[in-house]
């Protein structure tokens, strides 16, 4: 037999072998059948069979009594079976009772998918802006009107029509040898057009700019947060238009920020998804926990200093671990003839050794921007912190 030949066949019977143990990893102590019931999520389903919850797909891969996973509903009993000696799932029953149970808890999340969190200088700068409120206090609350300024496009101050006008500025004639216009076009003297601001939207999110978010490594900005306020709707059409605000997270103040509401832009798609690993390794690191805490747990928020442009998508799982600590080493032994390199010593002569990374807990994307994304923290072994690394599992 040849050598090519040889080899191959060592390959494939390398891949037979260890094919069992490619497979997906059962919890010990698992259950051999779970009920569904509501509050339940596909992530606190799986975790009761897997080690590795994001390989939940595979339990029901080709499993033509499960055809859509996302789709999973109170009353469902699901029992555990074996095919050709790997684990797959079977519905035995089908309860169909209420909505269908999301991969997490959609009572965490509903809001941070609703709400823009993350502008650009941009989009900030361009958007409407409360100038006051008609008791002229410096704060209002729900229920209170408000005045704005900038709630739209840029737009002429004239409807279109099928004669395109030029208007001449004042004291400017038409000089005798103009010539013949084109078809459709004429000379008007009078004042200039003016800009005005037609509203794009009758509903507003009212938001107010806050920090920079920027990558933990390079210092490179990513965006700006937007600090969800309340929401507003739009109540007469001037400038300054008069708003009305309709729901408040805090007391809205002059300067805030108005842009259209993205409420009414959630899609089942958004709120029932797989969990999955990336789809090329990702390694970032936590940039923010929103509401102004410095230390999260289980189904807390994060953002994170990667998103789309990294290859992250909505259901991917991350790997939450400590920062490396460096640590004096002051019970080391000196001896004279040890080679260590200069940045590996204080200067008392003891060695500084790095503590490696440790497991912290697991997050699930659900919201990704450009450079940014937002997860929940699925599972947390202890606190977890700002600056912490995040890995592709």
């Amino acid at each position: 037999m040849s050598k090519p030949r040889l080899q191959l066949l060592t390959a494939i019977l390398i891949l037979l072998v260890s094919a069992p143990l490619m497979a997906v990893q059962l919890r010990d102590g698992h259950p051999n059948e779970v009920i569904v019931t509501k509050g339940d999520t596909l992530w606190d389903i799986s975790g009761r069979f897997l080690q590795h919850p994001w390989e939940w797909p595979q339990l029901w891969k080709r499993n033509p009594s499960i055809k859509n996973p996302d789709l999973i509903y109170p009353g469902d009993r699901l029992s555990l079976t074996w095919v050709n000696g790997q684990p797959r799932l079977v519905r035995q029953g089908r309860g169909r009772r209420g909505s269908p149970i999301g991969t997490i808890s959609l009572r965490v999340i509903r809001a941070f998918l609703s709400r823009p969190y993350l502008l650009d200088d941009r989009a900030i700068e361009n958007s409407g802006y409360i100038i006051g409120f008609r008791e002229g206090t410096l704060i209002a609350g729900p229920g209170e009107r408000a005045y704005a300024r900038h709630l739209g496009s840029l737009e002429d101050d004239f409807e279109p029509t099928s004669t395109s006008t030029w208007r001449l500025p004042p004291g400017v004639t038409l000089p005798p040898d103009t010539g013949e216009l084109p078809e459709g076009f004429r000379f008007v003297e009078g004042e200039p057009r003016k800009k005005i601001r037609r509203p794009t939207a009758t509903h507003f999110d009212i938001v107010r700019p806050g920090d920079l978010y920027k990558d933990y490594d390079t210092g490179e900005v990513l965006g700006r947060v937007a600090l969800y306020i309340g929401t507003a709707k739009l109540v007469r059409d001037d400038d300054p238009a008069t708003i009305q605000i309709t729901s408040t997270t805090m007391e809205v103040m002059q300067g805030d920020r108005l842009i259209p509401s993205t409420a009414k832009k959630i899609k089942n798609k958004d709120l029932y998804f797989q969990p999955g690993v990336p789809s090329r390794q990702v390694d970032g690191h936590i940039i923010d926990i929103p509401g102004g805490v410095t230390n999260a747990g289980q189904y807390s928020v994060i953002a994170i200093d990667r998103g789309a442009a990294d290859g992250l998508e909505q259901g991917d799982v991350l790997l939450v671990n400590t920062n490396q600590r460096r640590i004096i080493d002051r019970f080391a032994p000196r001896n004279s003839g040890e080679s260590e390199f200069p940045e590996k010593r204080n200067i008392w002569g003891k060695p500084i050794v790095t503590l490696p990374e440790e497991s912290a807990g697991k997050i699930i994307i659900f919201r990704v921007f450009h450079r940014v994304s937002f997860g929940i923290i699925s599972r947390a072994t202890r606190s977890i912190k700002s600056g912490f690394p995040v890995h592709s599992p």
